[in-house]
């Protein structure tokens, strides 16, 4: 094949030679043009499929072009050669040089997307489509997260950008500017077209490189720092956390160091930096969480950037502005997670964050209680919840509540059962107060505690239901319980039962008493459900007996 194009180019330049020059001026010119014509075109055909195609502009030659495109303007007889130019003075614009790429100054590359989360589109030739890890990012493309998504794009271990919800960034540039000596300094712009970018760029003032963010109001440019950009079409927001920042607009420019914040509005020079809030307090944030949304409580501002990453990645799984942990929305599996909370000044700029470690454990998910406030029963409550998945089990804790004490460490805890039915009615419980909680069981895995509930059993005191005075005194009273107590009977010659003539235990709803010599007597009724201790006596109903036959009045 080569063969057969040094042939077909021989061919080409026989037949392009002036055949019947007018005079030696347009012989030298005919020959020159043809020449050069012809060389280039036999050039493409034996070049490699990789060269760097470059179209000649007027007044381009050689050397200029080695100059500018060029690792170094010593290349200029390598380019001659390689496209056999001849008349190197004369270079036909619009014909087309090839360059090997390992000449070039600048080489074209791209950031590769190194994680993502949730919902992250690539746009390129005109189509979305769904980003995968591991897809490159060339100049011209576009990446948009969603509303829940982030993604991270890397320049190999020269700098990582996290795109955060609802952000858009179009590729502008994306190169690697190479010496003779080898090695290159990258250089990279990117357009941010809403959203907010954080940003780790290592030193490259040495290299020469650069990463520099272009939003509708501002340009931050950067040559190894850790900082922060947001935008919208009004608005851009920059925050430098390490390092120095160059900010400007066609208004104005100003430097951000470490540590300060600035703003540039559309139509005005960026302000001047100020102190960025310090990193809030999550010392009252809980390491352990068992349920979604963390719980935790926040010192520090009243607003806060709060994002979740993954243990050991950068991705950002949710991220909310929010007064606390429970603007975080969403569920994710069991596992370590990093917490990252900043907050938000009224300028909007956020400040230095703040990051903790959680171990969530928050599945099998616990029910909802049935019960939004405490429940008072005379007897046993009823106690229900929510089925979370079918076929999961129970287990459910009853505790006595005792002021300053935690209300389910043992002794505390009068019951603790394993239920397969999501309702249970804890009888047998003496008057007082109580907290329950129920937990989710799927096979042997027992899921967190449900938020505590608390209930309120009530004495169970006997009401009167009759009292009558014929041959004997008989009596009756009603209960509020599923089954009768044991009543406690006593009759005593004073209100103040301090000369008791009568102390009985009865069972059932009623009694008949032998008919008491004559006089003024008092009776109270009080239910034994658990000691042969009255817990609540009734009210106390009087009794006069006559010599009559009825001496009830």
């Amino acid at each position: 094949m080569r063969s057969e194009l040094k042939h077909s180019c021989g061919r080409a330049l026989a037949a392009a030679w002036p055949q019947r020059p007018r005079g030696p001026a347009d012989r030298r010119l005919g020959r020159g043009r043809a020449l050069l014509f012809v060389g280039l075109l036999c050039a493409a055909g034996i070049a490699r499929s990789d060269d760097f195609l470059y179209t000649v502009a007027p007044g381009d030659n050689p050397w200029s072009i080695s100059e500018r495109l060029l690792i170094d303007m010593s290349y200029w007889p390598r380019l001659q050669r390689h496209n056999h130019i001849v008349d190197d003075r004369r270079l036909p614009p619009g014909s087309v040089l090839r360059i090997p790429e390992a000449w070039l100054r600048l080489r074209g590359t791209s950031l590769q997307v190194t994680a993502l989360a949730g919902p992250v589109q690539i746009k390129r030739s005109g189509a979305w489509q769904a980003a995968q890890r591991g897809d490159p990012l060339r100049a011209g493309d576009r990446l948009q997260t969603g509303a829940h998504g982030s993604a991270t794009l890397a320049l190999d271990q020269t700098a990582t950008v996290l795109l955060r919800q609802s952000t858009e960034i179009r590729l502008v540039e994306a190169s690697r500017e190479t010496t003779r000596e080898g090695g290159g300094a990258p250089r990279v712009r990117i357009e941010l077209l809403q959203g907010g970018l954080e940003n780790a760029v290592h030193d490259l003032r040495k290299s020469g490189g650069e990463l520099q963010i272009q939003t509708p109001t501002a340009i931050t440019t950067v040559r190894g720092t850790e900082f922060r950009v947001s935008a919208d079409a009004q608005t851009t927001r920059t925050e430098v956390l390490d390092g120095l920042v160059g900010f400007d607009n066609p208004h104005g420019q100003t430097d951000i160091p470490a540590g300060r914040g600035s703003v540039a509005g559309r139509g005005a020079a960026p302000l001047l930096p100020v102190e960025l809030p310090p990193a809030p307090d999550l010392g009252r944030v809980e390491q352990r969480q068992q349920a979604w949304p963390l719980q935790g409580e926040i010192g520090g501002a009243g607003r806060y950037r709060l994002q979740l990453l993954a243990g050991t990645g950068t991705s950002v799984l949710a991220e909310a502005a929010g007064a606390d942990l429970s603007s975080l929305a969403g569920e994710w599996p069991d596992g370590s997670y990093r917490l990252r909370v900043r907050a938000i000044a009224a300028n909007g700029l956020e400040g230095l964050s703040a990051e903790r470690t959680l171990e969530v454990d928050a599945q099998p998910a616990p029910p909802k209680l049935a019960t939004d406030g405490p429940t008072v029963a005379t007897t046993a409550p009823q106690l229900a919840w929510s089925v979370p998945q079918p076929g999961w089990r129970w287990r459910l804790q009853v505790s006595a509540v005792t002021a300053g004490t935690d209300a389910f460490a043992q002794p505390s805890v009068l019951r603790d059962q394993w239920l397969d039915q999501p309702r249970h009615t804890p009888a047998g419980l003496p008057a007082g107060d109580y907290a329950w909680r129920v937990a989710s069981v799927d096979g042997s895995d027992q899921g967190p505690w449900s938020r505590v509930a608390r209930f309120t059993v009530l004495p169970l005191v006997p009401r009167w239901a009759g009292l009558t005075l014929a041959d004997g005194v008989h009596l009756g009273w009603q209960l509020d319980a599923a089954e009768d107590a044991p009543v406690r009977v006593q009759i005593a010659l004073d209100p103040a039962f301090q000369q008791v003539v009568f102390d009985e235990i009865r069972h059932g709803r009623e009694a008949r008493l032998p008919r008491p010599r004559p006089g003024r007597y008092h009776l109270r009724l009080s239910a034994l459900e658990h000691s042969e201790e009255a817990s609540q006596w009734s009210e106390v109903r009087p009794l006069t007996v006559g010599w009559s036959l009825f001496g009830l009045r």
